[in-house]
């Protein structure tokens, strides 16, 4: 039986893009076959999930995961406790995330809220994890990972890496992502079909609404040559060959499928941007790192682990490793 979802009386499940870009990409990733479903895969990362569950000896593992996306560590949990006694929450800014969770998980208990202020008593939890998820709240969210840590509790969070190759993606995705919509190829390409969909449309008036859509074309052709076809998880690319399709063949194509499509694509562009974006800004570098180092040690977390990694053997470091245990009850937290 599916567990509902709860909503922290903060976070709006309704609300709009430009309020939470989150709730917009990751409904998009739902809705839009532009994206993938899921999360970055990776042998040396799942390796260390792995090793951290099985070393647990909790009677019952009272999990919390936080900024969970798609569940990728709740998913790798469910397996690794499958015998065991367990209960997992997991927690995100977004619901359309949250419900991709519970879809697949029904045993899993899921709550919209920000990381850095979560619905949750002092000690409520002795795992706390996230991959890719936490350090995008800032370092209010490792005090409140720490804050609803129990003593002995195990903390394990997987972060961006400033400088790191998910970062340097990312700040190529982000960079082509914005260029393409200055090029103003989604409004050109709009109103170059509504042009050549409408029956009573002559020649000349197609010529013309080609040719302001010419320097848009040429621009994102260019984008894409510049970036490569993957770029962006090779959205761009797909936006650009499925316009052209369609444009060869218009009158095959139901008018307001097609711009429904073109202004969905567009919200989720800019939803898509933003999340580039954020990845940047949040990628942990060396500074902030000994500042989350001294706040562990100050709220009574003992680091057993904090390095850098690869995806791959011999690949470049992308990610931050950190492991503790909270062996102290800090009374002023």
């Amino acid at each position: 039986m599916k567990k509902p979802i709860q909503t922290d009386s903060s976070v709006s499940p309704d609300t709009t893009p430009s309020a939470n870009p989150w709730e917009t990409y990751w409904k998009g990733t739902r809705q839009c076959s532009t994206y993938k479903e899921g999360e970055t895969d990776s042998h040396i990362l799942t390796r260390e999930w792995k090793q951290c569950f099985n070393e647990l000896a909790y009677p019952t593992v009272r999990m919390l995961d936080i900024a969970s996306g798609y569940g990728i560590v709740a998913r790798m949990a469910t397996t690794a406790f499958f015998s065991r006694p367990h209960e997992i929450t997991c927690v995100d800014i977004s619901e359309s995330a949250l419900r991709a969770i519970a879809d697949k998980l029904p045993s899993v208990t899921t709550r919209v809220c920000d990381a850095s202020r979560l619905p949750f008593e002092d000690c409520s939890f002795n795992l706390i994890t996230s991959q890719f998820g936490i350090e995008y709240a800032g370092e209010e969210a490792f005090s409140e990972a720490y804050r609803v840590l129990e003593p002995n509790g195990t903390f394990m969070v997987i972060a961006h890496l400033d400088g790191g190759g998910i970062h340097k993606e990312c700040e190529a995705n982000y960079a082509a992502l914005e260029q393409f919509r200055e090029t103003l190829f989604i409004s050109r390409s709009i109103h170059l079909l509504e042009t050549k969909m409408k029956r009573e449309s002559t020649q000349a008036e197609i010529d013309v609404a080609l040719e302001k859509a010419k320097p848009a074309i040429k621009a994102t052709a260019e984008l894409i040559k510049k970036y490569g076809r993957n770029v962006a998880g090779g959205t761009l690319d797909k936006i650009f060959n499925d316009v052209a399709r369609i444009s060869r063949n218009a009158q095959n194509f139901a008018p307001e499928e097609v711009f429904k499509w073109l202004k969905l694509m567009e919200v989720e562009m800019q939803a898509y941007s933003q999340r580039m974006k954020s990845m940047c800004t949040a990628a942990i570098d060396d500074h902030v790192a000994d500042k989350i180092k001294s706040t562990a040690k100050s709220k009574g977390i003992i680091v057993n682990k904090f390095e850098k990694l690869p995806f791959s053997k011999g690949g470049k470091n992308c990610a931050w490793l950190i492991h503790g245990t909270k062996v102290v009850r800090n009374e002023s937290i």
